[in-house]
Formats: structure tokens, sequence, C-alpha cells
């Protein structure tokens, strides 16, 4: 057996730390994963992360859309036996299955490109969409490395779309601080033009409500198609887990994101939530 060389052991750890630093419900969630597919899962999401933090990482919507452009071109290169000079990059070269993951990779940047535009997606199919894009896609491609067949493929895209809306209802706060929306333009609500939370909230409840409705929707189709997964598969469907636990903390707080405040699980409470599905599952 070859032993690693630095350069193998450094691109592994960049994906690690930028998983464990930027995404750290998907970090957990990796650690519950069979130790042999763990660097698989950490490079594919640090894939979603160099995509995901696109938005934030250009001045405006055009550079975005170049950068999304670079990645496009980079998942075609992997899938050609070319790799571009990139710890990430790179680290993807070497999943297992990567192959039959791809045009999942593929839908996650299409989905990404919303991002660059603040004003809020058509209608709430193109919402849907967009969970089903960002996070759906990207979980069933972790369903497709650490399973190797379809088997829980159904069960994972639905974990991962309604975890992407819970997500966006979360965010809310945040997006409605930094001028940005993903609030449908059909439910008639300019987040921008309300400068109080009070009054914002009761606007956004009826799509919230829908939202939330969504998530439990996917929950409900994700233990249907994965009750009889694996021990390897429930791993690829542990954000089950963390839905349920956000989406109590979200009823708590009678259903306004705006409350949440001070509120997050700690992190063993996360940890628990991942185990009941990956060890005990409860998917």
């Amino acid at each position: 057996m070859t032993p690693k060389t630095d350069t193998e052991t450094d691109k592994k750890l960049y994906c690690q730390e930028m998983v464990r630093r930027d995404d750290p419900d998907r970090y957990y969630a990796t650690l519950f994963a069979p130790a042999d597919h763990q660097g698989d899962l950490f490079a594919l999401y640090a894939f979603n992360q160099e995509v995901a933090k696109t938005r934030e990482s250009v001045s405006e919507p055009m550079l975005g859309e170049i950068r999304l452009q670079w990645w496009r071109e980079a998942l075609e290169g992997l899938a050609e036996g070319t790799v571009r000079a990139h710890p990430v990059v790179e680290a993807l070269a070497e999943v297992k299955n990567l192959q039959v993951a791809l045009p999942m990779l593929h839908a996650v940047i299409e989905a990404r490109g919303q991002d660059m535009y603040d004003g809020g997606t058509a209608d709430f199919a193109a919402l849907e969409a967009y969970a089903d894009g960002a996070g759906g896609a990207l979980q069933e491609a972790a369903a497709v490395l650490v399973a190797g067949d379809d088997t829980i493929r159904k069960a994972a895209r639905a974990s991962g779309r309604a975890f992407a809306m819970l997500g966006l209802v979360r965010a809310l706060p945040y997006h409605w601080q930094a001028g940005r929306s993903y609030v449908p333009q059909e439910a008639d609500v300019d987040i921008a033009s309300f400068t109080e939370a009070e009054k914002l909230f009761p606007a956004l409840k009826p799509t919230i409500e829908r939202m939330t409705a969504f998530v439990q929707g996917g929950l409900e189709e994700s233990r249907a198609e994965g009750k009889k997964a694996g021990r390897a598969g429930r791993s690829a469907l542990a954000l089950n887990g963390l839905s349920r636990l956000y989406l109590r903390g979200l009823e708590k707080a009678g259903m306004n994101p705006f409350e949440l405040a001070g509120q997050e699980p700690s992190d063993l409470k996360r940890l628990l939530a991942l185990a009941g599905v990956a060890f005990l599952g409860r998917v």
C-alpha cells in the first residue's frame, strides 16, 4: 500500500477543516458515517461550501456567475480525468462513485445561481426547486457516496431538500438584515420595506407556514423511503434528526424565526439528534 503524501493529507484536512468551520451540521453528520467514507463526504461538503459562499465572495452577480462557471468547468474536467489545481477539486478527484454523483453536483451549482440575486424566487415552485437543487441534490450525492447504489437516493433527496428549506426559514433574519430575500415574489411581501421584525413576521407567516409544511412533507417522504436503510445509508439521512430538532425549536418560538436568537440547541443535542437516526434508525 502506497503511503499518503503530505499533499494528499493536506487536501483532505483542508476539506475537513472547511466543513467543520463553515458547516458544523454536516460536519457532525459526517462523523456518523463509516470511517472509510468520511473523507469522500468531507470533499463533497467542502465543494458545497465553495459554491455556497459565492454570493458573499463577490461584489456583483456577474462575478458570481463567473465563479460558478469555474466550478462547472472543474466538474466537467473531473468527468474527463482532468484535475484543476485546487485542494477541493483534487480531493473530489479521489472520491469513490464520483462519476455517478457528478450530475447532482452540477444541480447544486445550478440552484446556487439563485443566490446571486436578491429579489426572491418567482413563485413557490421555484423556491421548492431551489431547495431541491441546493439541498436535495447534495444529499442524494452523499447517499451515492456512502451507499453506492440506488436504495436510499429518494430518501436522501427528500431529506436534503427539507433541510435546505428549513435552513431558509431559520436564516430569514440574517437575509433580511443583509437585504436579501428568498421569499417568492408571488407572496407580495417586500421584506426590504420593513424596518421592524415585529411587523415583518405577520406578513411572512403564511409563507413560513407553507415552507415548514414543505419541510414536513420532505421528512415524511424520507422516512417512508429510508426506513429499510442500512447503517451506512442512515448516515446519509442523519440530517432528518436535526431537521426535527430545529422544527421543535421553531415551534417553541411560535414559528417566528426572529425569536430564535439565543435558542440554538447545544452541540450535544445536535449529536444526539444525529445519533437517533444513524444508530437507532429513527429515520
